[in-house]
């Protein structure tokens, strides 16, 4: 029995109660709108058991002689039944339109929980996730719950009440005996009935697995659709897809003929019950123990309750399939988000004019040293590039800056505070980033340039920043205006080189001291690139760009290169002083050969 109270416990109710937190802190409104269509189910439930006892009522009166029965008693009873049997089916429409009402938050709920969690994990965590997992994870977890209070508070509950409330009306109307007996074969089936259940766990497990083994392909291939067309892959795909879906179809066949058999035996232990209380009922009804009317109640309720088994069973069977999805999606609620260990005290006693700086850092990535033993810093005020052959390290420093990713060894502060301690978000606040492959959200110029920024920002600061950025060439692919220009899914339409500028405006908005850019002009011409590089000195004065450009390196005070065996060395700020092995291998000669094509 401890085993059981156990499994109980660990299986079913603690979920429920982490899901039930979630929901909660989520949607305000949930105890008071939950309760109110719980007891609306309890009450339609009640009305719902009272159809069979007027019937009863009506039946008796009618076999009575007319001169005892009472010349309207029997329309009266006969209407009751009539109007009653009515207003539960009414009512179940509109308990179906409020219940669908709060179910739809807290799938909201659920769904608003996780992606918010998701997005606060570590950046290290966050890459190692499955995109298309995680999609299929959150979506069918986003439900469960829902499904789960359904199954409970407004179909298991409601026919645990009403099985309470014919025990009642039988011991009155037949006998104690016959109303215990009808009770106990109801609790058997309710136990057969889970039994079933439990016994589709694993099926239930194999069919979400096989599954979501599609929608990670797809997810993934819909990506990739350019690099399927430029390798000529499409027999490859087509292949690949049949044989997910082979055992995709294999999976849903065995499960359901599994399912079936068990719902086949949990079907006859029904009709065995109706069997047996129908001839119970016979019997008493020949031995003149009752009336006919008594007959027709006691049937009506074996129906009743027993007819509701089937959907007992899928309930149940619901609720197996939600707690594994509900157990998929809580699992990323179960990995640490980044922490944010920042102390007042901290904040306030750093006056340094160091931005960043490494101590004696160490940065690996599987077997390959990026950085060893290195330090530096990075000070206020300055223009500092950084350099190096392609996969050198570059990118992987200025995550390491940020927080995004942690080091081997060694320590890397930002304003006096250890990043590994006060997190990236903390970092993030004060610092703004243009990434090698900056990504355009769908929608206008105007939510893409102010993403992240606040609702601080004017028109006027939009429109400056689109006429610095020269932005406006956009304005002949759109009739309105260019604010209000739509970009295109994901920006898909856009060259590199306005991709690139929209990401710098979006950072330029935040107005930040310290942005970090990471190939920021790649894909601009040389004119673009040296208007560019001015109006990011104009907006901040701290700069640290990862590049391979000389437009960068000509404007900067200090410059660090990679050397591809884990040394960083600092470099003279002109370009006559460049190392020959070092920043123009990594791409100086490349970029003007890049100017020339585009």
């Amino acid at each position: 029995m401890n085993r059981l109270l156990e499994t109980f416990k660990n299986d079913w109710l603690i979920p429920y109660q982490r899901a039930l937190t979630l929901v909660k802190k989520e949607y305000n409104g949930f105890p008071l709108h939950f309760g109110l269509v719980s007891l609306f189910s309890l009450a339609l439930s009640a009305a719902g058991m009272a159809v069979p006892y007027l019937l009863r009522w009506t039946i008796n009166l009618m076999s009575l002689p007319p001169q005892e029965r009472g010349a309207y008693l029997v329309f009266l009873a006969a209407g009751a039944y009539a109007v009653v049997w009515t207003s539960t089916k009414v009512f179940e429409f509109l308990k179906g339109t409020l219940s669908a009402a709060v179910l739809a938050r807290c799938d909201a709920a659920i769904n608003r929980g996780i992606y918010q969690h998701i997005v606060q994990l570590p950046h290290e965590q966050q890459i190692t996730l499955d995109s298309g997992r995680v999609l299929a994870d959150i979506k069918s977890s986003e439900s469960s719950f829902s499904l789960i209070s359904h199954s409970i508070f407004w179909v298991l509950l409601p026919v645990l009440f009403q099985v309470a409330f014919v025990f009642c009306i039988l011991w009155g109307v037949m006998d104690l005996l016959f109303a215990t007996t009808f009770t106990a074969a109801m609790a058997v089936l309710f136990w057969i009935s889970y039994w079933v259940a439990k016994k589709t766990r694993s099926i239930h497990s194999n069919m979400y697995e096989a599954q979501n083994a599609i929608t990670r392909y797809l997810s993934e291939r819909l990506n990739a659709l350019y690099d399927i067309k430029i390798n000529n892959a499409y027999d490859r795909e087509r292949d690949s897809l049949n044989i997910l879906q082979k055992n995709n179809v294999d999976t849903i066949i065995n499960s359901n003929r599994q399912m079936g058999w068990l719902l086949a035996f949990q079907s006859v232990c029904v009709g065995a019950v109706l069997l047996i209380f129908t001839l119970y009922t016979v019997y008493y009804t020949q031995s003149s123990l009752s009336n006919v009317g008594d007959y027709v109640l006691v049937v009506g309720y074996v129906v009743q309750i027993t007819g509701p088994f089937t959907m007992i069973v899928g309930s149940l069977l619901q609720l197996e399939r939600s707690y594994i999805a509900l157990d998929r999606g809580f699992r990323y609620l179960d990995m640490p988000k980044e922490s944010a260990d920042l102390l007042e005290e901290d904040a306030k006693a750093n006056g340094s004019s160091r931005v960043f700086a490494g101590e004696y850092l160490d940065i690996r990535q599987q077997d390959r040293v990026i950085l060893q033993d290195a330090s530096f810093e990075f000070r206020a005020d300055r223009f500092y590039a950084i350099s190096g052959a392609s996969g050198s390290g570059k990118t992987t420093l200025l995550n390491a800056l940020l927080g995004l990713i942690r080091p081997s060894g060694g320590q890397i502060q930002f304003n006096g505070l250890d990043v590994a301690r006060i997190g990236s978000q903390k970092v993030l606040e004060h610092v703004a980033v243009v990434p090698q492959n900056p990504l355009v959200f769908s929608g206008t110029l105007r939510e893409n340039l102010s993403y992240g920024a606040g609702a601080s920002i004017s028109e006027h600061d939009l429109k400056d920043l689109v006429a610095r950025l020269k932005l406006d060439e956009l304005r002949d692919v759109s009739a309105g205006p260019i604010l209000d220009m739509v970009v295109g899914t994901q920006g898909k339409e856009l060259s590199g080189g306005q991709r690139q500028r929209i990401a710098i405006g979006r950072a330029l908005l935040r107005r930040p001291q310290i942005i970090v850019l990471d190939e920021p002009t790649s894909a601009l011409d040389l004119q673009s690139e040296h208007e560019i590089i001015a109006a990011i000195r104009a907006y901040v004065p701290t700069v640290i760009a990862a590049s391979h450009r000389e437009a960068v390196f000509e404007v900067a005070d200090e410059i660090f290169v990679f050397d591809g065996k884990g040394n960083l060395t600092k470099s003279a700020p002109t370009a006559s002083e460049f190392d020959p092995d070092t920043i123009r291998s990594s791409g100086a000669r490349q970029s003007r050969a890049d100017q020339a094509a585009y």
